[in-house]
């Protein structure tokens, strides 16, 4: 028994919207949801670390900050095909006043965001954590 064939018409309207679908979703971040970024021992240096997170953040998102607290950080989503990052930290508490920076970034495009999220994670840890 054959399978009646679709009506060319229909696969010519629909072929667009799958088109479509695709190129409005967010990109997948290559950066592990919340993966630490840092880890800090004690309240001072969790505290310094923190004021660390958002003067990079100033210095370096294009998008603006959208929620800041003491507990957490993140930008504006992006725009379609934006290729700008969007970050999203937190500051995680630990035992006896330590603590941890959890660090996520994605962008709005399937092409390459800019910059990299793994390039991004590794520069905001070096600032972060410098001595």
């Amino acid at each position: 028994m054959r399978l009646p064939r679709l009506p060319v018409w229909i696969a010519v309207l629909l072929l667009p919207l799958l088109l479509c679908a695709c190129a409005e979703s967010v990109r997948i971040s290559t950066v592990r949801p919340g993966v630490v970024a840092a880890t800090c021992a004690d309240k001072a240096q969790c505290t310094l670390y923190w004021l660390r997170t958002q003067d990079w953040i100033a210095r370096n998102s294009k998008r603006p900050v959208a929620n800041a607290t003491e507990w957490m950080l993140e930008t504006l989503p992006p725009g379609n095909f934006d290729a700008s990052l969007t970050f999203h930290i937190i500051r995680w508490p630990g035992p006896n006043d330590s603590g941890e920076i959890r660090f996520e970034a994605y962008c709005s495009t399937f092409m390459p965001c800019a910059p990299m999220e793994a390039q991004a994670l590794q520069d905001f840890r070096r600032f972060v954590t410098a001595s």
